[in-house]
């Protein structure tokens, strides 16, 4: 096996993930797999894909109100300084 230019526990930590040794195995496999796939795409070849068209119907942008932001505030729990108070969540 060749090493991987990543490491699973770093992401992992990065992620504020807990992992099982059993895990970290599992998905250092899964991400094996899908690295060898993408090595084998230069491989495929170039296909010439022909572009195609679709004929859709598309509307003209128009500007539209939006709510109101005393309208937004008024229905959040907790507002400070006009802004909303949210619990913290990253260290």
């Amino acid at each position: 096996m060749q090493e991987l230019p990543f490491n699973i526990q770093k992401i992992a930590k990065l992620s504020m993930l807990t992992l099982t040794e059993q895990e970290e195995q599992k998905y250092e496999t899964l991400l094996r797999e899908a690295l060898e796939g993408i090595e084998t795409l230069p491989q495929a070849g170039d296909f010439q894909v022909q572009p195609q068209v679709i004929p859709m119907k598309l509307r003209e942008d128009e500007i539209q109100p939006s709510t109101k932001r005393e309208d937004l505030l008024a229905s959040a729990p907790q507002v400070e300084a006009g802004c909303f108070v949210v619990p913290k969540i990253v260290e």
